[in-house]
């Protein structure tokens, strides 16, 4: 009876000091994804269990390369912004804050938007924005390997080739 009473005058005095769970911040995470990739539907999947279960105020904003026409832009002024652009990069590829994180690596995005539930995190669109602002001749482009550069060599130098073959068998 002692416990139960005991129990009842620390709830009556001491639980209304205890700070509840804050609500969840506003996060915007852009995910740029294809249909049909298997690692962007684990990413997608997990995001949605994040936004139900541990952080309500997470915003995806997900961007399909195959579907959206605008999307590879958007794809390219990302990952150039980010200081990640190369001939590898590829989906899916999550932004958070001011972290870039490629494929379905969940507990690094779980952290990353955990860390931003906690502080202040820049919007990804808004890390964008700065970075062209203030590198106004930053150009977005992909990156071409050097074996994609000679390959695109080699069939220049056959179609040349081939045109002086069929030019010259014509002639006799």
């Amino acid at each position: 009876m002692k416990k139960i009473l005991a129990l009842l005058l620390f709830s009556f005095f001491f639980l209304p000091f205890i700070p509840a769970r804050a609500e969840s911040k506003p996060i915007n995470v852009y995910v740029f994804t294809e249909q049909g990739c298997s690692h962007c539907a684990n990413v997608k999947s997990y995001l949605q269990t994040l936004t139900r279960d541990e952080f309500p105020g997470i915003n995806v904003i997900e961007k399909d390369l195959r579907t959206d026409p605008d999307a590879y832009q958007g794809y390219v002024d990302f990952a150039t912004a980010y200081g990640i652009m190369s001939a590898t990069v590829s989906v899916p590829i999550t932004y958070v804050g001011e972290k870039a994180i490629q494929g379905d690596v969940l507990r690094e995005i779980h952290s990353a938007i955990a860390l931003c539930d906690l502080k202040e995190c820049k919007d990804p669109a808004q890390v964008v924005k700065e970075y062209f602002a203030n590198n106004s001749n930053a150009k977005p482009t992909v990156e071409t390997s050097s074996n994609q550069e000679l390959l695109g060599y080699v069939i220049i130098g056959i179609l040349i080739i081939g045109g002086i073959v069929i030019f010259l068998n014509k002639k006799s």
